[in-house]
C-alpha cells in the first residue's frame, strides 16, 4: 500500500534524517533523534486525527490530483484509496460545480486565503450523487512554498434529502 503520510510530514523526516546522519557529534548527539522521536509522535497523533474524523480530508497537488484522502473520503465516494490516489478530483465533480470549484481553487491559489462552508454535489462511484460541504487552503512545503490544497469535507447529503422533503 502507498504510502500515507501527508507529504510535508515525509519532507520534514526525511531532512531531520539526513541532517542527523550526516552530523554526528560526541555531545548533544541523541538530541536528532529524540527531534525525530518526536516529529513521528506528532504525526502518528495527527494521523489518527485525520483516520478517524466524520468527516472527509484530502490534499491535492496544484493539477487536481489527489495526493492524501482518508477513509471517510474513501466512503463519501465508494472508492479505496488506491482508486483516488494520483486520480482527478474533478471527476468526483458534477458538471454544473465543476466550474465554480475550479474558480474557487484559482482564487485559493492567488490569493491565498482559504474558502469555508462552500456547498456542491458530488459523483460517487456508483454515479449517485452526494452533497457536501467544503472547506479548503493551501498547503506549503517546509519553505513556504505553496504546493497543493488540503481539503475538509462534510456530507451533508441527509440534510439535502430532509429539506427537499419538507418544501
Amino acid at each position: 500500500m502507498k504510502n500515507q503520510r501527508p507529504r510535508r510530514h515525509r519532507l520534514i523526516i526525511r531532512r531531520l534524517e539526513a541532517a542527523h546522519s550526516g552530523r554526528r557529534r560526541k555531545r548533544g548527539q541523541g538530541r536528532g533523534q529524540a527531534v525525530i522521536k518526536t516529529l513521528r509522535e506528532i504525526e502518528g497523533k495527527y494521523k489518527n486525527i485525520i483516520e478517524n474524523i466524520q468527516d472527509g480530508y484530502f490534499e491535492t497537488d496544484f493539477a487536481g490530483r489527489f495526493t492524501f484522502v482518508n477513509d471517510t473520503l474513501c466512503r463519501y465516494l465508494g472508492c479505496l484509496k488506491e482508486e483516488l490516489i494520483g486520480a482527478n478530483a474533478s471527476v468526483f465533480a458534477e458538471p454544473e460545480n465543476f466550474e465554480i470549484l475550479s474558480n474557487l481553487f484559482r482564487e485559493i491559489r492567488q490569493t491565498g486565503e482559504p474558502v469555508k462552508g462552500v456547498e456542491g454535489v458530488y459523483i460517487r462511484k456508483d454515479g449517485t450523487k452526494g452533497f457536501a460541504e467544503l472547506s479548503a487552503s493551501l498547503i506549503s512545503d517546509p519553505q513556504g512554498k505553496p504546493m497543493g490544497f488540503q481539503c475538509i469535507t462534510h456530507d451533508i447529503t441527509g440534510r439535502k434529502q430532509t429539506e427537499e422533503e419538507l418544501r
